[in-house]
């Protein structure tokens, strides 16, 4: 895992509780579709959220956080990332990326907000 700080570009509402929020990390980073990044709140609070950019994007990570008054959990990284310039991020996490030599049959189950459409994006741009 790499810790980046990522510069904060713009946040639009998509919905009355869907944010698109889109950083641009200060170096370097990889990750596979269906992986995620941790935003690092402080040492021992680290908040994990799917990326909706895609591995191909390497100029900027795209999250598409679900936050509402309902989900202090998530507010609180919206209220953060909101009034501050810069964030943490603790990237890549996770073991549900798409292999492409595997010939089990698949199935995907995904809740939330960015999943499916960078994994679908992804395997697409691949030629699948």
């Amino acid at each position: 895992m790499t810790t980046l700080s990522c510069k904060v570009t713009s946040v639009d509402a998509i919905t009355d509780t869907v944010y698109r929020v889109r950083l641009v990390p200060e170096s370097a980073f990889s990750f596979r579709a269906g992986q995620y990044l941790m935003v690092v709140m402080d040492e021992r609070d680290k908040r994990p959220f799917s990326m909706a950019s895609t591995p191909d994007e390497q100029e900027f990570i795209e999250l598409h956080i679900g936050a509402s008054e309902l989900n202090l959990y998530a507010m609180a990284v919206m209220d953060r990332i909101l009034k501050e310039n810069v964030i943490e991020i603790d990237i890549p996490h996770g073991e549900a990326w798409l292999r492409d030599d595997e010939d089990r049959p698949l199935i995907l189950i995904a809740g939330g907000t960015g999943f499916f459409l960078r994994a679908f994006h992804s395997a697409d741009g691949a030629g699948a």
